[in-house]
């Protein structure tokens, strides 16, 4: 049995999930405390966000979005294409920093990194959290300051090929262990069945954090959604009725 507070990531949706599937591994060390959903690619911006936060937590999970940058993008145009309109989480808003495939393995600039973090945390009154694994950061984040390392929290990938990572999760350099929270300890074990019919496979992800999560959560301010704008309301609807069925 693993102890540590289960929870899963998920995004780039090719149909809804099935929550109600999730109770099967309800009295597990699989049951999901936390859930979380990408809300932004670039300037793309999952139109089903809200659907998703609130199945999580009708499940009586924790909420968190994420969304993935791009070096070629502006990043203020990346931003405010995730915040608007997104639900707020009850875990702070990651930025997920990785190399791109689709663009040549590029990966944004520590200043960019800088940027989104800044800019989501004036947003959200918080620190965000990062995602991303020791050698990326090692290697291009060199140029962040350690305070600046630190001002965030993080979540960590660390796995094996089969089965979870049993911690703890390797640290970049410079940054310290209590500023840890997650640790994605696999991504390709099989969810519940019924939960993704789209999907085979899932990312798992562990609470590591120094204190509780439900104490970590309830230390975090949730401000109220910034509103989404017409054309993200239209293209919202026409998401959710295809063909114009309403």
């Amino acid at each position: 049995m693993d102890a540590r507070p289960f929870g899963f990531d998920s995004g780039y949706f090719a149909a809804p999930h099935i929550f109600d599937a999730l109770d099967q591994w309800k009295g597990t060390d699989k049951e999901p405390r936390f859930g979380l959903i990408c809300v932004g690619s670039g300037t793309w911006h999952e139109g089903k966000a809200q659907w998703y936060a609130e199945e999580i937590r009708r499940k009586g999970m924790f909420f968190g979005a994420w969304g993935f940058m791009f070096k070629h993008l502006s990043v203020k145009e990346q931003i405010e294409a995730w915040l608007t309109g997104s639900p707020r989480g009850d875990l702070p808003f990651t930025v997920d920093y990785e190399a791109s495939p689709k663009y040549g393995n590029t990966i944004p600039t520590a200043s960019q990194l800088l940027e989104a973090c800044k800019r989501i945390e004036d947003a959200e009154g918080r620190e965000c959290i990062i995602y991303s694994r020791k050698n990326l950061v090692d290697i291009n984040l060199a140029t962040m300051t350690a305070d600046d390392l630190n001002k965030r929290w993080w979540w960590l990938a660390q796995y094996p090929l089969v089965g979870e990572h049993p911690g703890p999760v390797a640290l970049p350099s410079r940054v310290k262990r209590e500023r840890v929270i997650i640790h994605q300890t696999a991504d390709r074990l099989p969810p519940p069945p019924g939960f993704t019919p789209a999907a085979k496979r899932m990312d798992y992800d562990r609470f590591v954090g120094m204190m509780s999560l439900d104490a970590f959560v309830g230390t975090r301010p949730v401000p109220t959604p910034i509103p989404l704008t017409l054309e993200q309301r239209v293209a919202a609807l026409e998401d959710l009725h295809p063909g114009g069925q309403h």
